[in-house]
């Protein structure tokens, strides 16, 4: 079974982070936590959640002909008489 915690992860400092505004002037800095940070990333966990919001952002404009779309003549789809259409 997978473990959640980050307990048995080597600890590291963390590193601070610089807060910015909307100018790009520096003001503050965040410690970041070693509870969040502090693990190894699962990077199949992270590749999963890519994939899913780029095929969510994908259009899906995809589409195949019905019967009534293609050209040329076809087999009759039933017989003419004795159906009770």
């Amino acid at each position: 079974m997978v473990s959640l915690s980050c307990e048995s992860q080597r600890r590291v400092s963390m590193p601070t982070i610089d807060l910015v505004d909307l100018q790009k002037k520096k003001v503050g800095t965040v410690d970041l936590s070693p509870q969040v940070f502090g693990c190894e990333p699962r990077v199949a966990l992270v590749h999963e959640a890519v994939v899913m919001q780029r095929a969510c952002e994908r259009r899906g404009t995809a589409s195949t002909l019905r019967r009534g779309e293609v050209s040329g003549s076809g087999k009759k789809p039933w017989k003419q008489k004795h159906t009770g259409r």
